[in-house]
């Protein structure tokens, strides 16, 4: 995979990395997979999984590669990548074109979600 990162986008990844898993490498615990499911070697059994991606997102080729595998391993998914888009659209430019794009994607499998893998309360 060929990495979108600049130098400094990857130093804040470093850093949010560290930030999210310092508890369980300050106890020198072994990282669990469902800290980081992308790391896991088996992914069959997962629950539907939704998910979009920008193209100009610095996670862009990590979230089409875990998507494959999921979709890999018959876990039924709903996933567009989104041109033009980087990450966080959707909260930083909510009514741009691909802000917009991004909140349609997300409502409509959110409500594909809903209809189709929830259990009807009594």
């Amino acid at each position: 995979m060929r990495s979108r990162a600049s130098g400094l986008e990857q130093k804040k990844n470093l850093i949010a990395w560290q930030l999210y898993l310092k508890n369980l490498r300050a106890k020198g615990e072994t990282i669990p997979s469902d800290a980081v499911p992308a790391r896991a070697e088996n992914l069959v059994g997962l629950p539907p999984t939704i998910g979009y991606v920008g193209d100009q997102d610095l996670f862009c080729d990590e979230n089409i590669a875990f998507f494959k595998r999921l979709e890999a391993s018959n876990v039924p998914t709903e996933f567009k990548v989104i041109k033009g888009a980087y990450h966080a659209v959707e909260t930083i430019a909510p009514k741009s074109k691909v802000g917009r794009e991004s909140w349609e994607f997300i409502l409509n499998a959110f409500a594909y979600a809903v209809d189709n893998y929830t259990k009807k309360q009594p």
